[in-house]
């Protein structure tokens, strides 16, 4: 059975931890589809659990929306009323034209959100150009705006639609700016989104060099680009540099997105190479993520010794792995108790915090850059936690 095929399943799944877990997973590998996103909406309204209440529903604005996928939306807006805002966002995701096609449809509409999507689509070339500068001008002079930079790429979504983008002229200017900047502004992020759309597979070597480099914004990107082409020769390529001190969490990553065997196969190998146990535990995480069995007896061994916890929940990956792969484990129920039970946990610590016992601030009193911790202490980047 091929990875989408189990992801779908998954997403099906009455068991709450297995249904959360394939929808992170499927998230940035750029596998999903119209059917997928059909199949998630069944899964959601199959019924919710206490455990994770709408957990499906807020999170895949990330599959492809079509214009049968919109008709769907305003059909249910017409009678979802309890969880409206997330379907509002899931119509914000499909492409300009499939939005301004129903945007008279669209409940609480707002009119100045259609304005700036009809001057994308109404805007000559030389005007989009124009628009993009002033978003990139924007977003250098203010702190990171994820609307902002969502806006950048819609139009150059808009400008590769009517085909004003060169191959050739991306791929030069790209290594231009590279080799003239040694930090990547926006202007930068954007040309490195495009080649990523352009799948261009010339400039692997060029970001496999920046991967290296500490820049959190251009990283993404990069590796959003290379997850995107997922050829057998980028998996290569991310290998040998996969356990650099300053990219291995980017380069996991990738190999955990790109669902192939090489991939699997390189992750096996990594983990062989390192003694590190942060590192072991992502490749752990990365294998379970590609939902490899192979990877099942390493993810076990770790667990024994110790994993590093501070980074991520191992018995969580390792439960939906043996399950969405139909094992029969004698861990699995240990595994499923044992998140229950700090599934409890929290939830005891968010109804004192609700009741008053203690107050978790979230909001920071001062502005915060795109690279910046965030202030509630989580160790994230801000606009990957509370920002959010």
């Amino acid at each position: 059975m091929e990875f989408l095929e189990k992801i779908e399943l998954a997403l099906l799944s009455e068991d709450p931890f297995v249904q959360q877990y394939a929808v992170t997973i499927l998230k940035d590998s750029y596998l999903a589809t119209e059917g997928t996103f059909f199949t998630a909406l069944e899964a959601y309204d199959k019924g919710q659990t206490d455990l994770f209440p709408a957990s499906v529903l807020p999170r895949i604005d990330y599959m492809p929306i079509s214009e049968k996928g919109m008709q769907e939306i305003l059909s249910r807006l017409e009678i979802e009323h309890e969880h409206l805002i997330h379907y509002l966002r899931l119509a914000a995701s499909a492409p300009v034209e499939v939005q301004l096609k129903y945007k008279e449809k669209m409940p609480y509409a707002n009119k100045e959100y259609f304005e700036v999507l009809e001057g994308i689509k109404h805007a000559d070339t030389q005007g989009l150009h124009q628009q993009l500068q002033s978003v990139i001008s924007q977003l250098e002079r203010d702190y990171f705006n994820g609307s902002l930079f969502k806006l950048g790429k819609q139009i150059l979504q808009e400008l590769l639609f009517r085909n004003e983008i060169s191959e050739g002229e991306i791929i030069n200017s790209l290594r231009s700016y590279i080799h003239d900047n040694t930090f990547i502004l926006y202007g930068g992020i954007f040309k490195i989104f495009i080649a990523g759309e352009l799948s261009l597979k010339s400039l692997v070597p060029d970001f496999i060099s920046l991967l290296q480099k500490e820049e959190d914004l251009a990283l993404e990107e990069i590796a959003n680009a290379l997850i995107k082409m997922g050829t057998p020769s980028v998996v290569k390529a991310v290998e040998e540099i996969a356990l650099h001190e300053n990219a291995y969490f980017y380069t996991l990553n990738i190999l955990a997105k790109i669902k192939s065997p090489e991939a699997e196969e390189a992750l096996l190998r990594l983990f062989k190479k390192t003694d590190k146990i942060s590192i072991k535990t992502l490749i752990c995480d990365s294998l379970c993520q590609q939902l490899s069995v192979k990877g099942i007896p390493l993810v076990e061994d770790l667990l024994k010794t110790g994993f590093d916890s501070s980074i991520l929940d191992l018995k969580e990956s390792l439960y939906a792995n043996i399950k969405i792969n139909g094992i029969d484990h004698p861990l699995a129920h240990s595994l499923k108790k044992s998140l229950l039970q700090e599934m409890q946990s929290q939830r005891n610590i968010q109804k004192r915090a609700d009741a008053g016992f203690f107050t978790l601030d979230k909001s920071p009193a001062q502005k915060i850059g795109r690279n910046d911790f965030c202030p509630c202490g989580s160790g994230r980047k801000y606009k990957k936690c509370c920002m959010n």
